[in-house]
C-alpha cells in the first residue's frame, strides 16, 4: 500500500475496509483472484486521478467479487470516470452510463442492448 498510497489517511481507510482487513498479513500470492482484483481496484480508486482505465475487471472473478467490484465502481462514479473493457457485458451494462462497442476496427455507440446483438457481439437469443 505504501508504494501506491503515500497518504497515511488513505492507507488507513483501505485497511478499514471489511474485505481487506482480514488479509493484511498475507502475501499477494495467498489471495484468491477475486480478493486480489478487489484489493487492486481499491488501490486504484484511492489514487488522485480523475479517470481509470480498467481492463477486464470482471474476468475470471467469482460472483461475490463481481458484485463487490460493481458496488465500488458505483460508489466512486461521482468522483471518477471509468473506461472499462470487458466481455462480461452484463456487469458492464449494470454500471455504465455510456457504452461503446469496439468491433471491426470501429467504435459504435450502443444506445440499447439490442444493438449488441445487431452488431454480432452477442447472439440474438441472449436477450431473452
Amino acid at each position: 500500500m505504501d508504494l501506491y498510497l503515500p497518504d497515511a489517511e488513505k492507507q488507513e481507510a483501505l485497511k478499514q475496509d471489511e474485505r481487506v482487513g482480514q488479509h493484511l498479513t498475507k502475501c499477494a500470492d495467498e489471495l484468491s483472484k477475486g480478493e486480489l482484483r478487489y484489493f487492486e481496484l481499491l488501490l486504484l480508486l484511492h489514487l488522485d486521478v480523475k479517470f481509470l482505465l480498467l481492463d477486464e475487471p470482471f474476468s475470471g472473478i467469482e460472483p461475490l467479487y463481481v458484485e463487490r467490484i460493481e458496488e465500488l465502481l458505483q460508489v466512486h462514479r461521482s468522483t471518477k470516470g471509468f473506461i472499462i473493457t470487458d466481455h462480461d457485458y452484463h456487469s458492464v451494462l449494470r454500471i455504465s452510463s455510456s457504452l461503446i462497442l469496439l468491433a471491426d476496427g470501429c467504435c459504435r455507440r450502443i444506445r440499447h442492448i439490442g444493438e449488441l446483438a445487431q452488431w454480432g457481439y452477442i447472439p440474438a437469443n441472449a436477450l431473452g
